[in-house]
C-alpha cells in the first residue's frame, strides 16, 4: 500500500503510463507526462533551491496540468505543498506566502 498520494499515484503509472490521467480544458496529459514532470521539478527542488523534507513550496498558478506536475513534485521532493489561489493580488500572495513560510514560489 502506498504511504503518500506521491506514490499512490505513481504505482499505476509503471502498468499503463501511456493512459490519460489527466483532463484540464482541451490538454491532456498522461502518467508518463505528470511523472517526468513531477521528477523534474522535485530534482530542481532539491538541487538548485536546497528543498529538504518538510520544507513549504508555494504554487501559485491556475490549474492546469502544468499545476498537478507542480504538486506531486513538491511532493515527491519531500515539500509541504501550500497552494494559493491565482486570483490572488500580489498584496494577498505576499501574506500567504510570510505567513505559510513558504521557501520557494512556483
Amino acid at each position: 500500500m502506498a504511504e503518500t498520494l506521491y506514490e499512490a499515484f505513481a504505482a499505476p503509472a509503471c502498468s499503463m503510463p501511456e493512459r490519460t490521467v489527466v483532463f484540464c480544458g482541451e490538454e491532456e496529459a498522461t502518467y508518463r507526462r505528470i511523472l517526468q514532470e513531477a521528477e523534474a521539478i522535485a530534482s530542481a527542488l532539491v538541487r538548485e533551491f536546497q528543498v529538504v523534507p518538510g520544507d513549504r513550496v508555494a504554487i501559485w498558478m491556475p490549474n492546469s496540468v502544468a499545476f498537478i506536475s507542480a504538486l506531486f513534485g513538491i511532493w515527491q521532493a519531500g515539500g509541504i505543498a501550500i497552494p494559493m489561489n491565482s486570483f490572488y493580488k500580489p498584496p494577498e500572495a505576499a501574506y500567504v506566502l510570510s505567513d505559510s513560510e513558504s521557501k520557494i514560489l512556483i
